[in-house]
């Protein structure tokens, strides 16, 4: 495994991307010792349901965790080495059952996670810690065939692990997130031969606490802002194109935080909004179906993943795919076999 800082060798321009890497560029790199990581998990969780008057649902819930963490790497410090964090967590949540189509709920809900880094410190960071409360509705329609889903949400994280603004390679232990947002889903049947699975989600998360107070207000790294997608289905049920089906997918990605080693007093960079067009047609009968699906029809060119490194002036991501088809075709060897 290795790595460049600061060269100019793979000529890569986030606006128009070039989609190869000539081999000179892969000689000559920094050789980085293979580290191997043991991480496991055992936990115990109990749940019970205790239904009141057939409309009210109570939900208790608790779930203990042991995460053992081990490095094999002789070069990790003593105090990365052989670490294990232990944690119980509750759980609740009300459902009120309107009917049997319409739902509404609240929960309470928390997580945990182990943290292991560098640090100029030299000791263990403590768990990642948080808790989510949210409330939302379940909804059908058309005799259960489309199911609607919203739900809002505030989620809160302590003890992030984040980059140190000091040393470069190293990390530190600092203050909080705070997710905020919504979030819409419609999937089923409209109709017989319409279909949409549409989704949509905004998401506010920022640092709320931080012992550097100009990091308070940064935006999550790599959350975007709003994303969404819808994908629309038509089958032909009648005539001679039965069988037939066109679909349209739209996918809209909002702008994301790619700051990584931010400097205060310097512009934030975000990774650009992008919107990806597919669209696709195929044929099925009970023996065989072929389909052509086209993905991001309009070739644009844009980042799936990335991150700006302010200490290096260096932009480094993930090219998506330009426009491309996949082609497939699928036969029932059964159909048509009587039992025996």
């Amino acid at each position: 495994m290795g790595g460049t800082w600061g060269e100019q060798k793979f000529g890569l321009y986030l606006k128009q991307p070039q989609y190869f890497v000539n081999p000179d560029s892969l000689k000559d790199f920094q050789i980085i010792p293979t580290t191997v990581v043991r991480w496991g998990w055992t936990s115990l969780y109990l749940q019970d349901h205790i239904k009141i008057a057939g409309k009210l649902v109570i939900t208790l819930a608790g779930h203990f965790t042991h995460a053992p963490l081990y490095y094999a790497n002789p070069d990790i410090p003593d105090y990365q080495k052989n670490t294990h964090s232990d944690k119980f967590l509750p759980r609740a949540g009300l459902t009120w059952l309107f009917s049997d189509n319409v739902s509404v709920y609240a929960l309470y809900d928390n997580c945990f996670w182990a943290q292991q880094g560098p640090n100029i410190q030299n000791k263990p960071f403590v768990p990642l810690t948080g808790y989510d409360i949210e409330a939302g509705m379940k909804s059908y329609f058309f005799k259960k065939k489309l199911i609607l889903n919203l739900s809002v949400y505030n989620i809160v994280k302590n003890h992030v692990v984040t980059p140190d603004p000091t040393s470069f390679g190293n990390y530190i232990q600092r203050g909080q997130i705070t997710s905020k947002g919504i979030d819409f889903d419609l999937t089923g049947n409209i109709t017989q031969a319409l279909i949409v699975n549409a989704n949509y989600s905004y998401t506010d998360a920022k640092d709320t606490k931080d012992t550097d107070s100009t990091m308070i207000g940064m935006k999550n790294f790599g959350t975007p802002d709003h994303y969404g997608n819808l994908w629309i289905k038509y089958d032909l049920l009648h005539g001679k194109l039965k069988n037939i089906s066109f679909a349209l997918g739209f996918q809209h990605m909002g702008k994301r935080n790619a700051e990584v080693n931010w400097i205060p007093g310097t512009e934030v960079h975000f990774l650009p909004v992008f919107n990806l067009l597919d669209a696709a047609v195929s044929y099925r009968t009970e023996k065989f179906h072929i389909s052509l699906n086209v993905y991001n029809i309009t070739n644009i060119n844009y980042a799936t993943l990335g991150s700006f490194n302010s200490w290096t002036n260096e932009w480094r991501y993930t090219p998506g795919e330009p426009v491309n088809f996949r082609l497939s075709f699928g036969v029932n060897l059964l159909c048509g076999k009587k039992d025996k």
